[in-house]
């Protein structure tokens, strides 16, 4: 097998010290009852592997070392969405057809902070600013419509092609009724692409930790991590089925839930990194004897740090 590192010049994400102790990553899911600052926390996170040491890690679970290591079309990228060296990464290694995986919320908001401002302030750079100096926050739902190409269902694009979007209101009050777990579609106009292979942007609507608002027990914690672990796998899942469909070369994820929306919470924000990473597989597995197996592009950081 050709050594992908040596060739795309992209290694294995490490884990950012400083970063983590801001954003660090969590624990796992297997329904066991932990605390968030015992010293076995802090291995099974070390290792990456629920508490096993990396000489007796199973090489079948599917961390991104492993993945990196076993599928050609499973590669990194220490660059971000909003950064020229992501684009040119791709277009080095085949060139094709690419879909970008948004982190949107319930009110699918244009732009904001994280992946959705990412995106936004790379192929809108007009609307990054107010004045020219005052930067934009989140802007409505109504931009996707109309400096993009609209916010589109899944099945019946997939079917219909390109046709009237879902949500067609014209004031502010006309918020679209979404729950986690939804992914839209939205075509990039050619005039937005800015010479990169980027065809078309899902907008994932990840779940949120409610932890943070709730005093649960434990076990009740423990019960809503793995609801949000299913949610993002089937995000995950209908995302690669989609971009599949259209006959997409590469499509670009970060992490689902693990940014703003896991609260800090470090067993939540890993859990939703091993959801996503299981999926791969899957995927791979499903397609690794299909020459239209799609490539795809890992971004961000802690990935190393995803607990199953």
């Amino acid at each position: 097998m050709t050594d992908r590192h040596e060739k795309t010049k992209t290694t294995t994400p490490e884990s950012e010290t400083t970063d983590a102790k801001k954003d660090p990553a969590n624990a796992g899911v297997d329904g066991t009852t932990e605390s968030n600052s015992t010293k076995e926390d802090e291995e099974r996170l070390a290792t990456g592997s629920g508490g096993t040491s990396a000489k007796t890690r199973d090489t079948t679970t599917p961390t991104i070392e492993y993945l990196l290591k076993t599928y050609e079309t499973c590669v990194y990228s220490d660059s971000w969405f909003e950064k020229d060296e992501l684009y040119s990464f791709i277009k080095k290694r085949n060139n094709g057809k690419t879909i970008l995986v948004n982190n949107s919320n319930t009110d699918l908001d244009f732009g904001g902070g994280g992946t959705n401002g990412a995106i936004r302030n790379y192929f809108w750079p007009d609307q990054k600013y107010i004045f020219y100096f005052i930067p934009r926050g989140g802007q409505s739902w109504h931009k996707w419509n109309s400096l993009a190409g609209g916010l589109h269902d899944l099945d019946v694009f997939r079917k219909e092609g390109r046709s009237k979007p879902c949500f067609t209101g014209t004031r502010w009050a006309d918020r679209p009724k979404i729950r986690s777990g939804e992914v839209y579609y939205t075509p990039l106009l050619k005039m937005r692409r800015r010479n990169t292979c980027v065809e078309g942007i899902l907008q994932a609507v990840g779940p949120r930790n409610r932890d943070l608002f709730e005093r649960w027990t434990d076990e009740a914690r423990v019960e809503h991590r793995k609801m949000c672990v299913g949610i993002v796998r089937d995000i995950t899942r209908k995302c690669l089925t989609f971009a599949s469909s259209l006959k997409m070369k590469n499509i670009v994820f970060s992490g689902i839930s693990t940014g703003i929306f896991s609260g800090g919470d470090r067993k939540f924000a890993a859990a939703m990194r091993g959801a996503m990473l299981q999926e791969f597989s899957e995927y791979f597995k499903r397609t690794q004897i299909d020459d239209e197996q799609m490539t795809v592009v890992i971004i961000g950081r802690d990935w190393d740090r995803a607990l199953f």
